[in-house]
């Protein structure tokens, strides 16, 4: 009696949680009886199954049981058995050529293959069987007809549900949105009044918000922008105790990068679909929190850490100017000081002061004082280029005219050889105009933040948020220099980046705004 081992398979999922093992087990079993089989292994370990691999693409051989199983038959393990599955595609879909190797490696290895279904030998190790040989020529042909127009038919009907949802954009309660294409959603929405009859959507129904979680994603955008990291976020959403998705650092994650959040649909392939969600996030606070996530990175890698550990809120703006040398941050037992070997000051005492002077400044004074060294040098760069490309321009004009009325051909030709190298020249200095113009908007954006120090003031006071104070602080101050020349307790100079400056003096052990803007260095306040 031939012993016998089966193979099964199925490409997906879906088909996995359905009936499609069963049957095809049944399906040889009862192939099995009525052939007078044995399997070769009474527990039944000899069934190598393949879930959701496909036969038109190769993958059950690739990366499948088929493959390894394949390999054990060409090298002889199971010489003189019959490998049995229900149908030819369950075995390849690859095409006629493919498929004829596959079974000549079953023959050659000295198998037969049976068709459950059909209850045929496809292959046997009978010479000149003229009859399976067409009938499995034929069934490959169109296994692999089939594979293709179905991977044809669920494209194009895919495109037609992206197009369908682009064109049905409709307003609903005040928000645009597109018809629904699966019952697939963000977790934040569901879909309600989906009709369907059997696998025929009647009706696809519309998207509704879930009040809880849309304002769950809102504060997730909104402390993000705020600096906020993922950690926290998650702790503060998940105290919420909300039903829904795990709202893990993860999810946290995914979402500030989900493009679903303004309405787009993003498809595996293809173009966008604008409006296809309603949007619950606006454009500007995305690209805030964006940002804020982008500037948390340095070559691909996350380096802002914790918001509740930046106990330093001026790492690298620390100057002795005494000593000459920087001045640090020191955490100990008595508590925590800006120091070196030379000089140190209680830093408790100097950010209460600090933060104190920014929520007193008159920022607008402050930012109409000076321009940075960069705008200046490049403003007085780019009118010097302006000056250059007028006068090359006029040369330009009085040499064409001079070419126009000239007579003489070796003189026109002098003349156009100059015209060339002025035009060359001016194509030179225009490029430079509009890299210099470029250059000079950049560092009077750099001012700008001198413009708008809400975005920093309103992060006082907030312990969670120190961490963004402190790039806020950095976008705005230069340096802090200590001047120690004077007693054992500093003036402190600001200097900001447009380079004008503020003093805040200790000497009194108070720390005293001084009223004088400007000064040299070591000079008297007033």
């Amino acid at each position: 009696m031939k012993k016998a081992l089966a193979y099964i398979r199925f490409s997906n999922e879906e088909q996995g949680k359905g009936s499609t093992i069963k049957r095809q087990r049944d399906e040889i079993t009862a192939h099995v009886q009525r052939n007078n089989l044995e399997w070769r292994d009474i527990e039944d370990v000899d069934t190598f199954t393949d879930d959701g691999l496909s036969a038109s693409k190769g993958d059950h051989l690739s990366g499948g049981k088929l493959g390894r199983l394949m390999a054990e038959i060409d090298a002889g393990k199971y010489r003189g058995s019959v490998l049995v599955v229900e149908k030819l595609d369950r075995f390849s879909r690859l095409g006629i050529d493919d498929t004829w190797d596959l079974s000549r490696r079953v023959k050659k290895g000295g198998l037969e293959l049976h068709l459950a279904k059909a209850g045929r030998v496809a292959v046997s190790q009978s010479k000149g069987d003229i009859g399976t040989t067409m009938t499995n020529v034929a069934e490959s042909y169109m296994d692999e007809m089939y594979s293709a127009n179905l991977s044809e038919r669920v494209g194009k009907a895919w495109a037609l549900k992206k197009a369908n949802a682009a064109n049905g954009i409709a307003e609903i309660n005040g928000k645009k949105q597109g018809i629904p294409m699966t019952r697939n959603t963000p977790g934040w929405l569901k879909i309600e009044g989906r009709v369907q009859v059997g696998n025929k959507i009647v009706e696809p129904g519309r998207f509704v918000e879930i009040p809880e979680m849309v304002r769950a994603v809102r504060d997730t955008f909104a402390w993000a922008s705020q600096g906020l990291g993922c950690r926290q976020i998650s702790r503060r959403l998940i105290s919420r105790r909300l039903n829904g998705p795990n709202l893990s650092i993860s999810w946290v994650t995914k979402t500030l990068k989900n493009r679903a959040v303004l309405g787009w649909y993003v498809p595996a392939k293809g173009e966008p679909v604008a409006d296809y969600f309603p949007a619950i996030i606006d454009q500007k606070l995305f690209d805030a929190a964006r940002a804020v996530a982008v500037s948390k990175r340095r070559d691909g890698h996350y380096v802002a850490g914790d918001n509740r550990h930046a106990k330093n809120l001026f790492t690298g703006l620390l100057y002795d100017l005494t000593a000459k040398r920087s001045m640090y941050y020191q955490y100990g037992s008595r508590g925590s000081y800006i120091r070196n070997d030379e000089h140190s000051l209680r830093y408790d005492r100097f950010e209460a002061a600090f933060l104190r002077f920014l929520t007193v400044a008159d920022w607008k004074e402050i930012a109409g004082e000076t321009e940075s060294d960069e705008q200046r040098a490049t403003a007085a760069r780019l009118t010097e280029i302006e000056n250059e490309l007028g006068k090359t321009k006029h040369l330009v004009e009085v040499k064409t005219a001079a070419a126009d009325e000239e007579t003489d051909v070796a003189a026109s030709r002098f003349l156009a050889a100059q015209i060339g190298r002025l035009e060359a020249r001016v194509l030179d200095l225009e490029g430079q105009k509009n890299a210099s113009a470029l250059i000079l908007e950049s560092a009077k954006s750099k001012n700008q933040a001198l413009h708008t120090p809400e975005e920093m003031l309103k992060l006082v006071g907030q312990p969670d948020l120190r961490l963004r104070l402190r790039a806020e602080i950095r976008r705005r101050i230069a340096r802090l220099d200590f001047d120690f020349s004077q007693g054992k307790l500093p003036v402190v100079f600001i200097w900001f980046i447009n380079g004008s400056n503020r003093a805040l003096d200790f000497r009194s052990g108070e720390a005293i705004p001084a009223t004088q803007r400007s000064w040299e260095r070591g000079g008297e306040l007033t």
